[in-house]
């Protein structure tokens, strides 16, 4: 009978496992007196995501990391533990997010939500070339069972890891330069921008060691050390910008300050390079605002129904930072229709500076066709500037006021031209009338007249018989 029994727990183990989805793998707990009546049901089902995670071209001593993540289809959270197994896996762990320390089980909640994890890999640095293979076990405990209960199981997957090694790690940088806004207000944070290159073929992230000094002090008004910003791909150059927070500068005392870089370093290296960079500390309010609106455009052929695309071209003149803003109306046919602002200030630097000059974006509904007119300025942490106006054509297109104007001169034109054409031509009639309308006019002469022309009659002219003969 105790024969049987196992053979009929066997069976149903078996036969849960293979009902749960291809490739997953089942841990059953078998209870001493199973009684079928009191069945629960199994898990819907289980994911893992990807199922293989290539490092190719991984260098020894370097650092890598992916993402993997679960896929929880029962009705309820669980919790999900890793086991790594395989060559590669002293090298492996698993973390909740990146920087922190290595866990060994995550809460997934239900309904098929998507939890990920960060999966790390460091390449040991006496590591030889070659490929590395490790397996990462995703698996959900079963639920606890009672005393005589049914038979359950934990549903799991595997995640496949290979380790391509090629070659030696090499972790080098520089700090290329570095700048700051000369002149600074109290309450106001200080910007200093740090450009590094990689010149390794690792990625890297640079730590930044900042202090700011005040002139003549023995203690500096502000330290800080850490990382900010990305990694840098290998032959990769960017600029951090590294801050003196507006919370510090309010309370510190005015005059000549100068911000020093005292070290960048790349992981595992020593210094890359420093910097150092004065600058002024004034009252709040004391500097300068303002800025030019150079143009104001439309970017797209915008319809009924849809957004026109509006951008205003800007450049500071002013010695601080400055939030700067679009205010405008919007007309449509000679009607205002709304406000407009920018939704999203754009930050100019001082004048003559990097990042000085910028472009605002402002989208302008449009529900109608018609004539549209957008009129507005730009502020400048408070300075306004200008006044521009840009109009155009929703719809089937009409004349444009210029083209209306120019209709309208060249047909006062042409009613000019026919009207003289009309004059001229009565007047040449008059001077020239034809001769069957002048029949009936008096001459201008009559024979009587004082001035008429009398011509004598001539005599008769004789032939030759009659011509008197001449004497000598």
């Amino acid at each position: 009978m105790k024969k049987w029994l196992a053979s009929v727990t066997g069976a149903v183990a078996l036969c849960t496992a293979l009902a749960a989805p291809v490739g997953a793998v089942a841990w059953a707990t078998v209870p001493t007196s199973p009684r079928p009546r009191a069945n629960v049901p199994p898990p819907e089902a289980v994911g893992l995501y990807p199922t293989q995670v290539p490092f190719d071209k991984a260098l020894r001593g370097g650092q890598y990391e992916d993402t993997i993540g679960v896929l929880n289809g029962t009705p309820h959270g669980q919790w999900f533990h890793f086991s790594l197994s395989g060559a590669a896996a002293p090298w492996l762990s698993v973390m909740s997010s990146p920087n922190t320390a290595p866990i060994k089980e995550i809460w997934a909640p239900g309904g098929a939500g998507a939890t990920r994890a960060i999966l790390q890999l460091r390449v040991p640095s006496t590591l030889a070339n070659g490929a590395y293979h490790g397996v990462i076990t995703v698996w959900m405990k079963p639920p606890k069972t009672k005393t005589n209960g049914p038979t359950t199981v934990g549903l799991g997957g595997e995640i496949t890891v290979t380790v391509s090694v090629t070659g030696t790690e090499v972790v080098a940088g520089k700090l290329v330069d570095a700048y700051t806004y000369p002149k600074l207000e109290q309450g106001e944070p200080l910007k200093i921008f740090a450009i590094v290159n990689n010149s390794g073929n690792v990625a890297a992230r640079p730590s930044f060691h900042l202090q700011i000094l005040k002139a003549g002090a023995r203690h500096p008004a502000y330290n800080w050390v850490g990382t900010t910003g990305e990694a840098l791909l290998p032959g990769e150059r960017s600029t951090y910008q590294l801050s003196w927070p507006a919370n510090s500068t309010e309370g510190a005392t005015l005059g000549k300050y100068t911000a020093r870089i005292l070290s960048v370093t790349f992981p595992g290296t020593k210094d890359v390079g420093s910097w150092a960079l004065a600058f002024q500390l004034y009252p709040f309010g004391a500097l300068h605002r303002g800025g030019k609106f150079l143009s104001l455009k439309l970017l797209n052929k915008p319809h009924a129904g849809y957004s026109a695309e509006l951008q205003a071209s800007v450049v500071s003149s002013g010695q601080v930072q400055q939030e700067t803003t679009f205010v405008g109306q919007l007309y449509r046919n000679g009607n205002l229709l709304e406000g407009l602002k920018s939704p999203v200030p754009v930050l100019l630097s001082p004048a003559g500076q990097p990042g000085d000059t910028g472009t605002i974006q402002v989208a302008v509904p449009i529900t109608k066709d018609g004539l549209y007119r957008v009129t507005g300025l730009v502020n400048f942490a408070g300075a306004q500037s200008a006044t521009k106006t840009l109009t155009f054509r929703v719809g089937p297109r009409g004349l444009s006021r210029a083209d209306e104007i120019a209709a309208g001169a060249g047909a006062l034109l042409l009613a000019i031209l026919l009207i003289s054409l009309i004059v001229v031509r009565k007047r040449r009639q008059r001077r020239a009338l034809p001769l069957h309308q002048n029949a009936h006019l008096p001459p201008r002469y009559t024979a009587n007249h004082p001035r008429a022309l009398r011509v004598p009659p001539k005599d008769p002219v004789g032939d030759a018989r009659q011509r008197p003969v001449s004497r000598r």
